[in-house]
């Protein structure tokens, strides 16, 4: 965008230099032979500044314009997507502390049921099947319960990396208080849709594609400069900078480009 600004302004240009030229044995146009080496010294300082009859700077700055506009609203869809994940991925986690709550009263449960029916079993009450089914369902709700608190360290993993700790670093104590979400009301206008960033990045896309059109068509066009110059040129070194050598230039310029 700087780059696109800085057109508008003159461009101002200072060369130095020596030049060393030599012309072959000839005859010229006076019927008289020239050959020689010839040095040249130069100092210029030049001032140019091309009008933007067409629209090209300008348009050439709504496109860079558009585009780093685009470029801010993918950074803050990228944003608002990790914060998204990172919402997620704490509510579940919240979820599974619940369900082990829920799954270590089941156990509990359980495990006072098997104590129950071993005692039914020693008084010749309930069979030795009703004793190995009381365990079989121990077991597996015991069984739930580690796939649970595996689960919950791959979330609380996922929340340290998403959050740039690292994850031996981080514990997330297990609690049942789920925050209560703001409820959203019905009939939201539909201009709140551009606030979502992926929305405003594609849209800035297009302002950006229609601006690049404009400095296309301002391509068929001669481009308009105003330039002016002014400087010393000299054979000799000693005597380069005075004011018999000096020169100056001032005039406009059409240029377009053919091929």
């Amino acid at each position: 965008m700087r780059s696109s600004r800085a057109a508008f302004l003159p461009t101002l240009d200072l060369t130095t230099g020596k030049t060393r030229s030599g012309q072959g044995t000839g005859t010229s146009n006076s019927g008289t032979s020239a050959s020689g080496i010839r040095n040249s010294y130069n100092a210029q300082l030049g001032v140019s500044w091309e009008a933007d009859v067409w629209g090209k700077l300008r348009r050439g700055l709504e496109a860079d314009t558009a585009n780093a506009q685009a470029s801010l609203a993918d950074l803050a869809a990228m944003r608002l997507s990790l914060q998204s994940e990172l919402v997620q991925n704490y509510l579940q986690l919240r979820v599974i502390d619940e369900q082990k709550r829920l799954l270590e009263s089941t156990v509990d449960a359980y495990q006072r049921s098997l104590t129950l029916t071993q005692n039914q079993y020693r008084a010749g009450i309930s069979g030795s099947d009703a004793v190995a089914q009381a365990q079989t369902q121990l077991k597996s709700t015991q069984a739930d319960l580690i796939d649970l608190a595996w689960q919950r360290a791959q979330y609380e993993n996922a929340i340290a990396v998403l959050m740039g700790m690292a994850p031996a670093d981080f514990n997330l104590p297990a609690t049942t208080s789920i925050p209560q979400l703001p409820q959203i009301p019905p009939g939201l206008p539909s201009q709140l849709l551009e606030r979502r960033p992926d929305i405003a990045a594609a849209e800035r896309s297009v302002m950006g594609a229609n601006a690049n059109i404009g400095v296309a068509k301002a391509a068929y066009y001669p481009d308009f400069t105003l330039s002016m110059s002014g400087g010393y040129s000299s054979s000799t070194f000693a005597n380069w900078i005075s004011l018999p050598n000096r020169f100056w230039s001032v005039g406009p310029q059409l240029a377009l480009t053919l091929f």
